[in-house]
């Protein structure tokens, strides 16, 4: 009997991210085990590279399906931890600390830049009149802080990571002037953010979220640039109708959402076949896709995809979430 292993492959993938999910919701493997265990995703690389080298052996089935299953394992497991980890971080961590301060973004006329490492916890960042920022911080330790030159940072003074499971978890409550801002970089690992970027002028907006979820609402801003990298976890983005956005997303065994205004010109190149691109509900087979309007439109945004294992979607049916 002939064995159609592209099935055999496929079915091997998902029975792996299925045995995944199934074990640790029954409990049998704990939560920190499996976060863990993602440490050594190479592994997965490794097994697929192996899959391809020994294709035209006598151990070419048995490495295929460690190829295929490997991946499967890895996918599950972030299915399984992200949203756990995310919501669960912390709570027996540091006793719960506050802290508030403020100041002024930018020096001599010169726009500021922003940057946020967050381990841990819950972000929200929203905008008001005037050229001054103030931070609010509960929960967990007292972040790191530094302005020098009228470009501020924040970051969490807990462990790195999946680390910073044995922390406290953070809630930051952070207003930023309206006013040109340079950059506004986060890198969230492990938890939430909410950013209303509401009449503010971003020229270059930098996100990183490992086994987090972020959420921009960019619909009232001035965005120049969007580079985005999602590792095991979750982004959805809604841009701005009345300005030129050029944006960069990899995505790594997560999701990615991205809404645009109708009278946004959209162009979407995908760099990545195993990257899943869907558009209006739709799966697109082609590496480019432009909206209808794109040449005709006022504004453009042109948006590059790379990564593994992820899925991009492009003005998803009931919106960005």
């Amino acid at each position: 009997m002939r064995i159609n292993r592209a099935l055999l492959y496929s079915g091997t993938f998902l029975v792996a991210i299925g045995a995944v999910l199934v074990v640790v919701d029954q409990g049998v493997l704990a939560t920190s085990t499996v976060s863990d265990a993602l440490r050594y995703w190479p592994l997965a690389v490794l097994a697929i590279g192996a899959g391809l080298v020994f294709r035209h052996t006598q151990v070419s089935l048995a490495s295929g399906l460690i190829a295929a299953a490997m991946p499967g394992l890895l996918l599950g497991g972030a299915f399984a931890v992200a949203p756990r980890i995310s919501g669960d971080c912390g709570l027996q961590g540091q006793p719960a600390a506050e802290m508030s301060r403020g100041g002024e973004l930018g020096q001599f006329s010169a726009p500021g830049s922003v940057s946020l490492t967050l381990d841990c916890g819950s972000l929200n960042v929203g905008t008001a009149d005037g050229t001054a920022w103030h931070l609010n911080s509960t929960g967990g330790r007292d972040p790191l802080l530094s302005l020098v030159e009228g470009n501020l940072a924040v970051e969490s003074a807990n462990g790195r990571g999946f680390d910073a499971l044995r922390d406290g978890r953070s809630t930051w409550d952070l207003t930023l002037p309206r006013t040109d801002i340079a950059e506004l970089a986060l890198v969230l690992n492990l938890g939430h953010a909410q950013l209303n970027l509401f009449e503010a002028n971003v020229a270059r907006l930098a996100l990183t979220t490992n086994a987090g979820d972020v959420h921009v609402d960019a619909t009232g801003s001035r965005l120049g640039e969007v580079t985005a990298k999602v590792n095991l976890g979750v982004l959805s983005i809604d841009l701005p109708a009345f300005a030129d956005v050029h944006g960069s997303f990899e995505v790594n065994a997560g999701g990615i959402k991205v809404c645009t205004p109708t009278e946004l010109g959209v162009r979407v190149v995908t760099r990545d076949v195993a990257t899943q691109v869907t558009v209006q509900g739709l799966k697109q087979a082609g590496s480019i896709w432009e909206s209808a309007n794109y040449t005709s439109a006022e504004h453009r945004a042109d948006l590059d995809i790379t990564g593994s294992f992820g899925a991009v979607d492009i003005n998803p049916i009931g919106g960005c979430k």
